[in-house]
């Protein structure tokens, strides 16, 4: 079974104005895809009667959504359109699904049009499907070659897939990268502009403080804003850039087809940190054959771009199907230290870095000492060993007095509040991104650990970034007796796919919070 270019196609399958979310069912019961509701004249009916051939690739979608790959075995049949039916249309094909759409499917990068078929083999949909499509193919060739281990010996089996391309995992190491801003007395952001981050466009927010917390409805970009600050202060390091798609898509290897699909847009943040100008600037492009070696797996080419205090710095990665990447770099310069603490990443390395940082600063103790006074006064210590190439965080508790417990066996709060806390060291002089802040802690210690998070944040001069759903929460900050004059408070709208800022001061937001219930979510009960 080899490999041949092919046709491609992508067709949405629901009514028009209808909200219908049935285009799974109708593949698994009907094997149909098909079109309804349009004009007798209408190109698309042409395409789909005539130039659609037996053999096609079709990828299914909803918007920008992907639903399966399927490919079309029976000629053009007409019935009656029939709204009460789930094959409702009258113009059909038969179809057999090659592969449905899992969750780490990235978007689809052409949402509009009924039926189009991708013609150039350089535009992004036709790459789209047809990285799809040879996943797929190579998957099915790997599963034949099971099938002959009866005939072949292993060798054989093993020369044969050798012969075939490797997936390219994009794995960048962040070592050799220096610290632009780590020590004196360091003044952390005051503004920010976003020209171009996904949902974000020319975004500007100001009178940023040491405590800044993001409240708003669902869709309002609240972690996207943490991202965008975030990669804001890893500057021209790409690697940071590659690492924070992988884990948002809960990926465990980062390859080449995804990034490509992944990436649509150029990326360009600014702001003022220390009271230099910075920018960063992240984008793909085609490289010219004088430049590398394209090979025939060349995929594409990503280039970051940082600018501190006017000095120009660049990060340039080509990608291949299976051959190595090749990367050209002036130097890693980093703005300052940072973290991004999400409930739905976990980053184990990370965490242990973190340990060593407060055991460095003899600090580590701080953590712990708030662990036993407000979360549970049997623990007295918590270690890190290794055993078997395996590192674990150990808890020493007076109630297993035999041996210890690895911290795992505790709840998800505590867990949550130990990796928040010792993230402070390591970002000292710099700043930390917290998403969800609430997300497994006991609203009864909010007050406690917001305090506790004011108090790290000045011991060492941490500019703290938070998401939050919860009034609790962010009454916590206000009410917690520490510097409300540290905190501002920032409610994000969407107001027609246009995102804006409303800020309110510490003071103030007490103020508003004692008097009029105010909820920065977006509710006022009063």
């Amino acid at each position: 079974m080899l490999y041949t270019e092919k046709i491609y196609w992508h067709i949405q399958l629901h009514p028009n104005n209808i909200s219908w979310n049935k285009e799974k069912e109708l593949l698994q019961t009907k094997s149909l895809i098909g079109l309804g509701e349009l004009k007798e004249s209408d190109q698309q009916i042409a395409q789909f009667k005539n130039d659609m051939k037996i053999g096609d690739i079709v990828l299914v979608k909803r918007g920008s959504t992907s639903i399966a790959l399927v490919r079309v075995i029976g000629e053009v049949e007409i019935s009656e359109n029939d709204m009460k039916k789930l094959d409702w249309f009258k113009y059909r094909r038969e179809i057999e699904v090659l592969d449905y759409a899992n969750d780490n499917m990235p978007i689809f990068p052409q949402p509009r049009g009924t039926l189009r078929k991708a013609k150039s083999i350089d535009s992004i949909s036709y790459k789209y499907i047809d990285e799809w499509y040879k996943v797929k193919h190579f998957r099915q060739l790997l599963d034949e070659l099971k099938e002959v281990d009866k005939y072949l010996s292993k060798k054989d089996i093993n020369s044969l897939k050798k012969l075939l391309p490797e997936e390219s995992s994009i794995e960048i190491q962040s070592e050799n990268v220096s610290v632009c801003f780590s020590k004196g007395n360091i003044k952390y952001f005051d503004s920010l502009f976003i020209k171009q981050y996904k949902i974000f466009k020319n975004f500007k927010i100001d009178k940023l403080n040491r405590i800044n917390i993001f409240a708003g409805f669902n869709n309002t970009g609240k972690t996207t804003l943490l991202e965008a600050i975030y990669l804001l202060t890893k500057q021209n390091n790409i690697g940071a850039f590659l690492e924070l798609v992988k884990l948002k898509n809960k990926l465990t290897k980062l390859n080449t087809h995804y990034l490509n699909s992944y990436f649509q847009d150029e990326v360009k943040i600014s702001g003022n940190f220390n009271e230099v100008e910075i920018e960063i600037e992240i984008k793909k492009f085609e490289a010219k054959a004088k430049d590398i070696d394209k090979k025939d797996d060349y995929i594409a080419s990503y280039e970051s771009i940082s600018f501190i205090d006017g000095e120009k710095l660049n990060n340039i990665i080509h990608t291949f199907e299976s051959s190595p990447l090749i990367r050209y770099v002036d130097r890693v310069e980093i703005l300052c230290n940072s973290l991004f603490k999400s409930p739905y990443f976990y980053n184990q390395q990370e965490i242990i870095n973190t340990h060593s940082k407060n055991v460095e600063l003899k600090e580590f103790d701080l953590v712990i000492k708030f662990i036993n006074e407000h979360i549970d006064s049997n623990i007295e210590d918590i270690d890190l060993t290794e055993t078997n190439n395996i590192k674990r965080f150990l808890v020493d508790s007076k109630i297993f007095s035999e041996e210890s417990v690895d911290i795992t066996s505790y709840g998800e709060g505590l867990q949550r509040i130990f990796e928040i806390a010792l993230s402070f060291a390591y970002c000292k002089n710099g700043v930390l991104l917290i998403d969800e802040l609430e997300t497994a802690i006991h609203y009864s210690l909010l007050v406690d650990f917001t305090k506790f998070i004011q108090e790290l944040a000045v011991r060492f001069n941490v500019q703290v970034f938070i998401t939050s759903h919860s009034k609790e929460c962010i009454d916590a900050f206000v009410n917690n007796e520490f510097n409300n004059d540290e905190i501002s408070a920032f409610f994000l709208k969407n107001e027609n796919n246009n995102i804006k800022a409303v800020s309110v001061r510490g003071e103030k937001l007490k103020h508003y919070i004692d008097s009029v219930n105010f909820d920065l979510r977006g509710k006022n009960n009063g």
